[in-house]
């Protein structure tokens, strides 16, 4: 192998990485997002309307989700309500 093939086989093998990196950050979101959203409607923090207003202005994400939580009860993510229950 030359020099160009061995560099084109390097950043293959570095985007397949990032890419698998990507899946795997992106599941963990969607879980971390599932996991708010449902700790919001069992603790009663917000109803299924609250939520769905929000997330229809500020997009369904994280940071919205967050939004509410803190809005209600003074805790910025769901790992720190965790950790003071």
């Amino acid at each position: 192998m030359n020099e160009i093939e061995i560099w084109k086989k390097q950043l293959e093998t570095k985007e397949r990485k990032d890419m698998n990196e990507r899946i795997i950050y992106d599941k963990n979101i969607d879980q971390e997002k599932e996991d708010l959203h449902d700790h919001l409607l069992e603790y009663g923090y917000a109803t299924e309307e609250e939520i769905s207003l929000v997330t229809s202005i500020m997009g369904y994400n994280l940071e919205a989700l967050e939004g509410i939580l803190y809005s209600r009860t003074g805790y910025r993510t769901l790992e720190q309500i965790r950790d003071y229950e």
